[in-house]
């Protein structure tokens, strides 16, 4: 599908121009004790988006930046303010060599240095006083809007609070693929009130995407982990003619194993999902052959078994050894690997180790690997692999919706052509 490209737009000099990004970050402790920063080594969602922030900038438009923190269900919650993503944006646009000064305590104009931007924080997304911060801006500042789920109207997809987010801009940009699958303000309603484009960073994640389900190269490798075998039942019914191999691990094998008959001792099955052994495409799938279990989540006490010898007061915790080889054997000689979700418990660095084991094995070969989903994006970052992947999907659930073959309300009213 093509998009529209907001590097179309002719003359942006002056305008003011809304973009919903993902600033939605890991955040630490500061040094001082005192408030949160971002964690460095989970800022490349801020980071991906810097290509479309510093060339509407250096357009001379008024960047005003939209994004969600956390779930703070439509009431302030003092750490999941904005401030400490402007702060890494700031250092972030230094290192590409723009100099800028970070405004949050006092809305003021400052003169600032000879060529300095500044990126103003405001109190707040909608009313006056977010748009006297965006009044006081010059060309080619950034405004970092107050957390947009503040407001209930966000999550609500409610048209007047997409008035109220952009009633100072004249064009709007989708910058982000996490929330896209959301009816949410920002990414839908909105489309509705402003001439809207996609930034760079969601055309990236669409044309990377669209090679898995329109061209995907063969032989092709299909990896699905996490917890929920429910949250993959569209994706598996959509790709299963397309791949040559599936293996599934997590929680969500866990409950394949036991409607195939093998014993999965005390571990969560989820119910109702029998049907999926009926899909097109079954017989491609392989299950764990292998496990780590133990008796509780602790870390302690676990042992390796074959799944025949899972016993009925244990969980399984991680794949095995075997299963992780047999993994590595299949995806090592395809052309294209998409992996989405850990393999195991990996909150628990004992049942953390096939996943991990998988990110730096995929990290040294030379095919097409799409790697997606918050939980797989951390173990990468983890363990130091991001940058050696052939692509890392900044989405989540909206990476599953769209491999699932679904309209995603955030791209839809984008499409130029199909």
């Amino acid at each position: 599908m093509k998009l529209r490209d907001f590097r179309t737009v002719k003359d942006l000099k002056g305008k003011r121009v809304l973009v919903r990004v993902d600033f939605n970050v890991p955040l630490r402790q500061a040094p001082n004790g005192k408030g949160y920063e971002v964690d460095p080594h989970g800022d490349w969602r801020i980071r991906r988006s810097l290509p479309t922030i510093q060339k509407l900038s250096d357009a001379g438009a008024v960047v005003i930046l939209a994004t969600h923190v956390g779930r703070p269900g439509g009431t302030v919650h003092e750490e999941l303010r904005v401030r400490p993503m402007g702060y890494r944006l700031s250092a972030l646009l230094r290192e590409e060599g723009v100099p800028n000064e970070v405004i949050w305590t006092n809305f003021e104009r400052h003169e600032g240095r000879k060529g300095e931007r500044q990126i103003l924080i405001a109190p707040d997304c909608i009313g006056v006083h977010a748009e006297e911060v965006i009044d006081h801006a010059r060309e080619g500042d950034i405004v970092l809007l107050e957390n947009i789920r503040f407001h209930a109207g966000e999550e609500a997809n409610d048209i007047e609070f997409a008035k109220a987010l952009s009633s100072s801009a004249d064009y709007f940009i989708n910058d982000q693929l996490g929330m896209s699958h959301r009816k949410h303000a920002s990414v839908a309603a909105i489309t509705a009130l402003l001439p809207h484009y996609a930034g760079t960073l969601l055309i990236d994640e669409v044309e990377h995407l669209e090679r898995i389900t329109e061209r995907a190269a063969r032989p092709f490798t299909l990896i699905l982990g996490g917890a929920k075998i429910t949250t993959k039942m569209p994706l598996l019914a959509h790709l299963l003619p397309l791949a040559d191999h599936v293996h599934i691990g997590g929680a969500a094998a866990n409950t394949l194993l036991s409607y195939a008959g093998k014993p999965v001792g005390k571990s969560v099955v989820a119910l109702g999902h029998e049907s999926v052994q009926k899909l097109p495409g079954w017989e491609k799938v392989k299950l764990p052959v292998d496990a780590v279990v133990a008796k509780d989540a602790s870390g302690t006490a676990i042992r390796t078994c074959a799944i025949d010898e899972v016993r009925p007061d244990e969980y399984i915790f991680d794949v095995g050894p075997e299963t992780c080889a047999a993994i590595e054997q299949d995806a090592a000689a395809s052309k294209l690997v998409v992996w989405n979700g850990p393999l195991g418990y990996f909150e628990v660095p004992n049942f953390a180790k096939m996943t991990e084991r998988l990110a730096r094995a995929m990290a040294e070969w030379k095919n097409e690997r799409i790697i997606g989903g918050g939980d797989t994006e951390d173990v990468v970052e983890k363990v130091g692999v991001r940058d050696r992947m052939s692509f890392v999907s900044t989405g989540g659930g909206a990476m599953l919706s769209f491999l699932s073959g679904e309209e995603l309300p955030g791209i839809t009213p984008l499409i130029v052509e199909k």
